[in-house]
């Protein structure tokens, strides 16, 4: 959790790199085109919110910092 602030108690936060956006967007597809994909989904579904027909999550595109092992 980023810290204590009640507003964080229910926040799930994962990082995944991408080498572009597009190449964000191709491997998102292939996710979620994958046969395994809605069992695993399936499981998560307990700390997902769910609003409607869509889960709520938020995607963060970042770059890494000038220092970071990624560049």
């Amino acid at each position: 959790m980023p810290n204590e602030d009640p507003a964080w108690a229910n926040t799930f936060i994962y990082l995944v790199a991408h080498r572009s956006r597009e190449e964000a967007k191709k491997n998102w597809a292939a996710l979620h085109a994958d046969p395994a994909f809605p069992e695993y989904r399936k499981q998560a579904a307990q700390v997902i919110e769910k609003v409607g027909d869509d889960y709520n999550v938020d995607e963060v595109y970042m770059l890494p910092t000038d220092y970071s092992a990624m560049r």
